[in-house]
This record gives structure tokens, sequence and C-alpha cells, in this order.
């Protein structure tokens, strides 16, 4: 019973994680932290949302760029301010808190609703990168600014469905989550850790199944086979 139980749970995870993965979309920008310094750029962070340790994960609406619309090509200007363009969303990832500290890799992930459909293209900027797409009355800050670890994402999107009906109406708005999170190791989100353990916690206790029930079963059918082997024997005889 503990060895069909552990299975049961087992498939009962793979079959939720299967369904999730069938009711959103998901982008994902995996980025090493930058050495701390100090930038006499910084793009009006008070207009721009801000993802950190204490807010790691927002709700955004993204409207699309008309269905054709390359990805690359969303949004692309030729004179600031960046921040005009309805098809794209600019967020400060800020990596300072204490709890991230440790931490030199991080991941960007965008979910999106299946029932939306659309392409999404995730990108990281430096405080470099990003003075050179702004004007300069937006992007100077005091330069006594501690070093920090702050960089930018850029999120675009573009509509893969059907046109819609007149031609001229836009597609509709995309509701969408974007979270940050550290890496451990580089590589493993640090929001999978729980499922991780739990996993290994289950197969511990399917392989403790296996060893406490079935082992000892083989052992019974072995020696009641070596008795039938030895009575055939001895009639033989």
């Amino acid at each position: 019973m503990r060895l069909a139980s552990a299975r049961h749970v087992a498939l009962s995870l793979l079959t939720l994680s299967l369904a999730y993965s069938t009711l959103a979309n998901t982008e994902i920008i995996n980025f090493r932290a930058p050495e701390p310094s100090v930038s006499t750029f910084q793009p009006a962070p008070s207009a721009w949302p801000t993802l950190d340790a204490r807010n790691s994960e927002l709700p955004f609406v993204l409207n699309p760029a008309p269905l054709g619309t390359p990805l690359l090509a969303v949004c692309e200007h030729d004179e600031p301010p960046i921040e005009a363009c309805e098809n794209e969303l600019w967020a400060v990832l800020d990596l300072d808190d204490v709890r991230w500290a440790k931490f030199g890799a991080f991941t960007l992930r965008a979910s999106i609703p299946a029932s939306h459909p659309a392409d999404f293209l995730l990108e990281v900027y430096t405080p470099e990168d990003i003075q050179r797409r702004l004007s300069f009355e937006h992007s100077v800050v005091p330069s006594s600014s501690p070093p920090r670890r702050t960089l930018y994402a850029r999120i675009r999107a573009s509509h893969t469905g059907v046109a819609p009906s007149p031609a001229s109406v836009p597609p509709p708005a995309i509701p969408f989550r974007l979270a940050l999170e550290p890496l451990y190791f580089g590589a493993v989100p640090a929001s999978t850790v729980p499922i991780g353990a739990f996993v290994v916690f289950v197969a511990a206790a399917a392989l403790y199944a296996g060893s406490a029930f079935v082992v000892p079963e083989l052992e019974r059918l072995a020696e009641k086979t070596r008795i039938e082997m030895r009575e055939g024997a001895e009639k033989g005889c």
C-alpha cells in the first residue's frame, strides 16, 4: 500500500505540472547579476515598476503589437523617449536586497494565459545600455549614489492570433505576471526548491517502500522455491 501511495503522489504531481503548463505560456530569461557600481544615469525610476526581494512578482497588462509585427521590430524608435510605446513595458530589477546578496544569477519569467495568443520577448539592460536610449534629462541621478546591482528589463509583445475585424481594431490587451527570482547554483529557480525537495522525499519513500515490502516478498518466494526443489529431489531418490 505504501509503495502504491508513493507512486500515486508522484503521478499526481506530474499531472498537476502538466495541467498548469497547458493553462499558461511562459517566457524566461536567465542572467548574471552585475558587480555593484555607481552610475550617473538611471531612467526615471519612479515611472517604472520595480521588482525586488520584497515584490518579486507583479501583475501587468500589455497591448501587443499588431499581427505580423516581428518582435525585434516592436517599439524600435529613432528618437527618445522610449516610454511612449504601448507595446512594451520597462521594469527596474533591484538585486540589492540583503536576502539576495549571495546570489550571482537570476531568472526573469513572464507567465501569459494560453487564451491570449502572443509572442513575448524579454531583455535585460545595464544602466549604460539604457543611457543610450534615453534623453539626458530623463536619466541623470546624483553621482553620490551608492554602488548598486541594478538592471532593467524590457518586455515586448506581438499578437499571433487571428487578425481582428475590422483590421483597424487593435488586438486585445494581455494580462500577464512578471516574476524575478534568484537561481541556486546558477540554474535552479528558488521557487522550485521546495517542490524538488518534496519530489526527493517521495522518491525516497518509494525506495523505502520497495525495500521494506518487495524485497521480503521476493525472499519468501525464493525460500519457497528452494523448499519445493529440495522436496522434489528427495522424492526422486
